[in-house]
């Protein structure tokens, strides 16, 4: 059985993935349980709406993942250079490896103590999030933290990161680290397609 919903942008029917419909089972029996539970203890019982269904859908929808949305949103929140920035997200966890799945965590971020930050806790070491949105937000504030902004082109971007040693770029098991940042960069396309 296929479900499929109205896409207004391109006013088409898109076909729903198992992943986001098991994703909105999960929540309304949630929210059911949880309610009908509040309701007991004080006495009142509160229905779920059609509309309240379509709110945690449109929230299902807006979280889901998919490497174009990736990209798409370190464009809108300004990440400083998103190209390079999802390119890194690529080599850190390809978006399959247990710290994204598991974490919402593409970059392989560490516990963060000195700086405002978005993680929700550690998990064997690194930092998880409640979404990957939360995680890229978590970017922009390291990004802030570090005074990125002053940096005003990639080759100097990808100059801080070697002298960061980021990603252990003086590694020899690295040493292709940047030219492979700059590789992807320049092929976004080929790498957001789904």
């Amino acid at each position: 059985m296929k479900i499929f919903y109205w896409n207004k942008k391109n006013l088409e029917m898109k076909n729903i993935s198992i992943l986001i419909i098991s994703i909105i089972v999960v929540i309304i029996l949630t929210m059911v349980k949880v309610g009908y539970l509040y309701g007991v203890s004080e006495g009142k019982k509160e229905e779920i709406t059609e509309k309240d269904v379509i709110l945690l859908y449109q929230e299902a929808e807006n979280n889901s993942f998919t490497r174009k949305k990736f990209y798409e949103y370190l464009k809108e929140i300004n990440i400083k250079f998103p190209k390079l920035v999802f390119a890194q997200a690529m080599k850190e966890c390809g978006f399959k490896s247990p710290k994204f799945k598991n974490n919402n965590n593409p970059f392989g971020m560490k516990k963060a103590t000195q700086r405002p930050n978005t993680q929700s806790g550690t998990e064997n070491g690194y930092a998880y999030y409640t979404t990957w949105k939360t995680s890229i937000t978590d970017y922009a504030l390291y990004q802030a933290y570090m005074g990125l902004s002053r940096i005003k082109t990639e080759d100097a971007y990808l100059a801080y990161l070697k002298e960061m040693n980021y990603y252990d770029t003086e590694s020899p098991a690295n040493e292709d680290y940047l030219k492979d940042l700059k590789y992807i960069a320049d092929h976004i396309e080929d790498y957001i397609k789904e």
